[in-house]
């Protein structure tokens, strides 16, 4: 990764983030244990699934063959 796009990932992270943050509710943001929780909640219903789809979307051949490979015979 080169330093600009470096940058670009942290600003782009950076606006996720306090998306992220402003809609989680008061009461998560009180301990540590509960911030955590809700940050992995919050990444695993948003952002993973958008990952996801972008890299299976990207590289279908490469994932299929993979997955192949999982499949019972």
């Amino acid at each position: 990764m080169t330093p600009k796009e470096k940058r670009e990932l942290n600003k782009h992270l950076e606006a996720a983030a306090a998306i992220l943050f402003k809609n989680t509710p008061r009461e998560k943001l009180q301990d540590f244990q509960s911030l955590v929780i809700s940050l992995r909640d919050q990444l695993t219903a948003h952002v993973h699934p958008t990952f996801g789809h972008f890299f299976y979307a990207a590289a279908p051949r490469q994932v299929q063959e993979e997955s192949d490979k999982f499949k019972p015979v």
